[in-house]
């Protein structure tokens, strides 16, 4: 991944949380796609990017759901997902 990062001058371990994900249901032409989202804190002080709450939700058509099984999130039905650096403070 060195060669893709652009102008890191220091080696720095970086950490990455899931916070969205793509699913798909059905098979090649043609099936269903829901979303998977996390929730993000923006208030107090938690840094630039905010905070990230522990809370999966569910979003399919017009139907939004806090989801309570993490086998929905790492499920085969996975297209895409969707990662963030996590920013260190001092």
């Amino acid at each position: 991944m060195a060669r893709f990062q652009h102008g890191r001058e220091e080696r720095e371990e970086c950490v990455y949380d899931l916070c969205g994900a793509v699913l798909h249901y059905g098979r090649a032409g043609f099936g269903h796609y829901v979303a998977l989202a996390r929730n993000w804190e923006s208030s107090g002080r938690v840094g630039p990017q905010g905070k990230m709450t522990g809370n999966f939700f569910h979003y399919d058509d017009g139907n939004v759901q806090e989801v309570k099984d993490m086998a929905q999130v790492v499920s085969e039905h996975a297209y895409c997902l969707f990662y963030r650096r996590r920013v260190f403070f001092e």
